[in-house]
């Protein structure tokens, strides 16, 4: 029997008729503040959203934001790009927002006098609840509905059924009435706060360090914590003043241990200064950045010794790396390839003053070029050799 192709045409039908909205349901609520949105004159209230997402923007076009106060059809083309936040409110002084809701004719307002609390909830086009959060100070506050109604383009009556407040689709958090407070979502829990920023800064910097040799920079750092820390931003300067990026380094989103990172920098020119630093941009727009170090591209002297003795060249087995140091101190060696990627960790541990140490890598590498690293608390050694 003569297999039946599926046709490219039909395939692209498919494509391009599929809902647009599929690409957004990873977009969370991440911060609230009720206000009095209905209100002429009221900027406290505001409402954001987060793109989680690494590299993909998000178009909310036609989703629904409902809240006790008012429920909004989010207009067409509203787009939160990768790890970045789209707000909704009214324009308080010099602070923005992404969409203004005094300009929006799809805002249904309700009435009746707020007395405790408030709801958010988040709804796509299907009419399926992708987020939602009250404050109350109870599980079962009476102001939440069974259901709530839904502006519309066409003047067709929607409307969607709420769970009750011990549903776990609902976020929760115990708080009195207070419409200047912010409601955020730092590492999956919800906190009250004074103020529209981050409860709990992304991340803390400790241990900024550079250090040159064999032409090479390595700037290293690390974050003692870190509260949905989606990346850290590695910039360089030749004055102080004016910085390019780098590199955009990966954070661990969500981590209450030290966590350690080395950006290794070939691009620099011998006997020049430069300037490093660390910058991370929360997901509310929250800058912490470290304090600027600087490195200047000469060989220093040292106290540290180490080389490869022993390499098979036809197959690099039997590697086997030798070194000792002038101090008792911690030392940590590392095998990088030519990318400068780490391969290996030879040793991490103590040594003793003028003690040699002897390290067989019991693994096979191929031909090419490779980094030996020798941190220490003070610098980094390097020695590079070629396996042919």
């Amino acid at each position: 029997m003569k297999k039946r192709r599926f046709p490219f045409e039909w395939l692209m039908v498919v494509l391009l008729s599929a809902p647009t909205w599929v690409s957004a349901q990873e977009v969370y609520l991440s911060l609230f503040r009720s206000g009095n949105a209905v209100s002429a004159n009221d900027v406290l209230h505001r409402v954001e959203l987060f793109n989680p997402s690494p590299a993909l923007s998000r178009d909310l076009g036609g989703w629904y934001l409902v809240t006790r106060r008012y429920a909004l059809r989010i207009p067409d083309r509203t787009v939160v790009g990768p790890l970045r936040s789209v707000s909704f409110g009214r324009p308080s002084g010099g602070a923005s927002v992404s969409v203004d809701l005094s300009a929006q004719r799809a805002i249904l307002a309700r009435s009746g006098n707020r007395t405790e609390g408030d709801y958010l909830v988040l709804v796509n086009p299907n009419l399926e609840i992708e987020d939602a959060f009250f404050f109350a100070q109870s599980r079962k506050p009476e102001f939440l509905p069974a259901r709530v109604d839904l502006p519309s383009s066409n003047g067709q009556a929607l409307f969607v059924m709420l769970p009750d407040g011990t549903d776990p689709k609902w976020g929760y958090q115990n708080a009195p009435n207070d419409p200047a407070i912010s409601y955020a979502r730092v590492g999956g829990k919800w906190m009250g706060h004074s103020q529209n920023k981050n409860l709990n800064p992304a991340v803390e910097y400790d241990q900024i360090q550079t250090v040159y040799s064999e032409g090479i920079v390595t700037f290293s750092w690390k974050s003692n914590v870190e509260n949905d820390c989606y990346f850290h931003l590695v910039e360089r300067s030749t004055d102080d003043r004016e910085y390019v990026l780098l590199q955009q380094v990966a954070g661990k989103i969500t981590s209450q241990s030290v966590q350690a990172y080395h950006f290794y920098d070939p691009n620099v020119v011998p006997k020049r200064v430069y300037y490093y630093r660390v910058r991370n941009i929360d997901k509310f727009g929250q800058v912490i950045a470290t304090e600027p170090i600087k490195v200047r591209t000469e060989e220093g002297q040292g106290n540290f010794f180490i080389d490869v003795v022993k390499t098979d060249p036809q197959s690099g087995t039997n590697l086997s790396i030798r070194f000792s140091s002038g101090l008792d101190q911690y030392v940590r060696v590392n095998l990088l390839d030519e990318e400068l990627r780490e391969i290996a960790v030879l040793f991490d541990g103590e040594v003793e003053v003028d003690r040699e140490h002897l390290v067989k890598l019991n693994k096979t590498l191929p031909i090419g070029k490779y980094y030996l690293v020798a941190s220490t608390a003070s610098r980094k050694y390097y020695e590079p050799f070629i396996l042919e």
